[in-house]
């Protein structure tokens, strides 16, 4: 998808309200955290472990005909602003990122000719960093392949195996030797979300038959290998992941 420059929060297109114009915007980059990463799971880290969380701030001006136009029109951008769970954040079409509104920190209200607010408003991402909206698919991994993460920051996967046979499973990726294993004793489809750090077999939770390190991507070119015991069959795998930046 090719970029362009159209800022949207959620459901709410900054477009699409009438008189509303982003003046500005800051674009800090993630910031490394002093203190070394907590090992999660079996030692495995989340995506975001070594960066801190950041705020950016977009300030514009909003402006109508009437006193009563402006009055509606900012009760309209309040109510797409208000205090809610973290939604995506576009400031082009192509990439976002993950923010929570943490709050309206300036609305100046004024007019001669007409009326206008000028405002501010401050975003909080504690996941730090910006997701290519299209999903790259990786199709064929029963044996092994390739996975290209085109970001510059590790970004983890999703993978969907089905299983023909129980037994053993590992998934690793040779290029940041990083591998997970699954010991599973029904067949079926299992679904491997690195992200979220979940392993489902249909709609069922089952942690209990994952060990080892929820699997990264590198930026790059990735390495990924597939082995088996204990009679195990992986009949197909494939993998689904968002390019990642700072």
């Amino acid at each position: 998808m090719a970029a362009d420059f159209a800022i949207t929060y959620g459901s709410f297109a900054y477009s699409s309200l009438s008189g509303l114009t982003v003046e500005g915007a800051d674009e800090p980059l993630g910031v490394r955290l002093r203190q070394s990463a907590t090992p999660g799971r079996d030692g495995a880290y989340s995506a975001t472990s070594l960066l801190e969380p950041k705020r950016f701030t977009l300030k514009g001006i909003l402006t109508a005909s009437t006193a009563t136009a402006l009055r509606t029109a900012w009760r309209t951008f309040r109510a797409a602003h208000s205090a809610s769970a973290p939604a995506k954040f576009y400031q082009h079409s192509d990439q976002y990122v993950w923010a929570q509104v943490a709050g309206i920190g300036k609305a100046d209200i004024g007019g001669m000719a007409g009326a206008w607010i000028r405002w501010e408003v401050e975003f909080f991402a504690s996941d730090p960093l910006v997701y290519a909206e299209t999903a790259t698919a990786t199709s064929s991994l029963a044996s092994g392949g390739t996975m290209t993460n085109s970001g510059d920051v590790a970004t983890r996967p999703t993978f969907t195996l089905v299983v023909g046979t129980a037994g053993t499973i590992t998934i690793e990726n040779s290029t940041t030797g990083e591998s997970m294993v699954l010991t599973v004793t029904t067949t079926g489809t299992y679904t491997i979300d690195c992200r979220a750090e979940t392993v489902v077999k249909v709609s069922t939770s089952m942690p209990e038959v994952f060990t080892g390190q929820f699997l990264r991507l590198s930026p790059g070119a990735n390495t990924i290998a597939v082995s088996t015991a204990g009679g195990a069959v992986v009949t197909t795998l494939s993998a689904s992941h968002r390019s990642a930046w700072v």
